[in-house]
């Protein structure tokens, strides 16, 4: 395991990176049908999560790419729940311009405590900087929005609540976004959010009915700031006209 890992570390051949990365993951896996649990596994897990975020940032090879995600969720499998706690933390962490902290939250949201869980409205300041995350962005809020449908599945056993106490989850930030920032981030958001939540919606059975009710709340939400918008001193170059999707 830690021959492989120098491998990783030291290798300038994208093809020996992939290969060594590709063992990794088979290591995992067998490490992980094991079940055991001790302090050097513990080590060797943390020090091959370092490698992993480090090839996640600009891969040379489409194959390391593909090749990390199933490492990684390997190497989370592998976490007792203090470790798993302190990862995602540590990944909360990292600059919002890695690629890395993206990929991992989308692995990592199902294991997210709800003291921990991503706020929507982060994540759409995100999709509109322009940045070259931002799909990986948009993928990580759609997913999101079905992680909080879960958990207020949860806690209720009527659909209609948790429809109602769902969309108050993101529509706010969602319409806000929308409105009330740079008319280019505005377009950014509309582009890359919009169609997700269709396309979530409609591949859901449970959120499928739900559909045309949630562009009629996310329409009046932006009509009532639209409202406020406009007691708000615009910039001469942008008219109310311009803030309409």
């Amino acid at each position: 395991w830690r021959y492989i890992l120098r491998v990783c570390r030291r290798a300038t051949d994208p093809m020996v990176r992939w290969a060594g990365l590709k063992g990794l993951s088979t290591l995992a896996s067998r490490l992980l049908s094991l079940q055991d649990s001790n302090n050097s596994r513990a080590e060797l897990v943390n020090e091959t999560l370092d490698v992993v975020l480090q090839a996640w940032e600009n891969p040379p090879l489409r194959k390391i790419g593909t090749a990390i995600p199933s490492l990684f969720e390997s190497l989370v499998k592998l976490l007792q729940k203090e470790e798993l706690e302190g990862l995602i933390s540590n990944i909360l962490k990292q600059p919002v311009n890695r690629k890395g902290r993206y990929l991992a939250l989308d692995i990592l949201l199902p294991y997210m405590p709800r003291n921990q869980v991503i706020r929507p409205e982060s994540l759409l300041d995100g999709v509109g900087d322009r940045g070259a995350n931002t799909g990986a962005i948009s993928d990580l809020w759609k997913k999101l929005l079905l992680h909080l449908w879960g958990q207020v599945n949860e806690e209720s056993s009527s659909s209609d609540k948790c429809f109602e106490r769902w969309k108050e989850k993101w529509i706010p930030s969602l319409s806000n976004a929308l409105v009330m920032q740079g008319l280019s981030r505005r377009r950014q958001v509309a582009a890359f959010c919009v169609p997700r939540v269709v396309d979530m919606m409609k591949k859901n059975k449970e959120l499928n009915p739900y559909l045309s009710p949630v562009f009629v709340e996310l329409m009046q939400s932006i009509g009532t700031l639209n409202q406020s918008v406009r007691r708000i001193v615009i910039d001469d170059s942008e008219t109310i006209e311009d803030r309409v999707l």
